[in-house]
């Protein structure tokens, strides 16, 4: 319970020199700020190469950087990354079977509510889609 408050109460700190700051549905930009913890790890099934990083503020984004993320508890931000590993897994193994069977399918990936989520950036830097559409409130 505490991290949830402390979490809670950091939040607008780490945006209030944010002038693009989004405004904040529920828990979106807490998952933006685990999924960065996560994606920022080398060692991570989700290793994204700092793309969930680089969407947080320039100014405070420093708390969950390369240094810093050690010494963040594998709490809410391993929740996500169990759910962004299963998710990534499974398009990936679908997008293979279609493209080992030799047609020239394109794969497009859609995502419904996708949020802040980069699976779309990073599956076509990948190579793993062809075409992504983002749809979300």
């Amino acid at each position: 319970k505490r991290a949830w408050k402390i979490g809670r109460s950091a939040l607008p700190i780490l945006h209030l020199f944010d002038k693009l700051k989004p405004p904040d549905s529920s828990l979106s930009l807490a998952c933006l700020w685990w999924k960065a913890l996560s994606g920022n790890d080398p060692q991570s099934p989700v290793y994204d190469n700092n793309l969930a990083y680089d969407l947080l503020p320039r100014g405070s984004r420093v708390v969950v950087g390369k240094k810093l993320r050690r010494f963040y508890p594998r709490l809410h931000h391993a929740n996500v990354e169990i759910r962004t590993a299963f998710l990534d897994r499974a398009v990936t193994r679908i997008s293979e079977s279609v493209r080992i069977e030799g047609n020239e399918t394109k794969v497009r990936l859609i995502c419904l509510g996708g949020g802040y989520d980069v699976r779309s950036i990073k599956f076509r830097e990948r190579g793993i889609v062809d075409k992504c559409i983002e749809l979300d409130l």
